[in-house]
C-alpha cells in the first residue's frame, strides 16, 4: 500500500461514495478511534508539520 496526502483548503460538505460508507470532518487533534490503515500516522505528521512547518520524510519507517 501506497498512501499520498495532500493539503489544501476545500469548499462544500463532504459525500461518501463507492470508496467509503461513511465521511465526516473533525478536528485533527482529536481524531476519532480507532483510525484504521496509516491514518493516525498521517495525522500525526499533519501535526508536526503544522507546529514546525516540516515536511515528513517520505522515506522514514517505523522501527520494529
Amino acid at each position: 500500500t501506497v498512501t499520498v496526502v495532500y493539503i489544501g483548503l476545500a469548499s462544500g460538505s463532504p459525500i461518501a461514495s463507492d470508496d467509503a460508507k461513511n465521511v465526516g470532518l473533525f478536528d485533527p487533534a482529536t481524531p476519532p478511534s480507532p483510525l484504521c490503515f496509516d491514518h493516525a500516522e498521517i495525522l500525526a505528521d499533519y501535526r508536526h508539520f503544522l507546529r514546525t512547518g516540516e515536511y515528513p520524510a517520505p522515506w522514514r519507517s517505523k522501527k520494529g
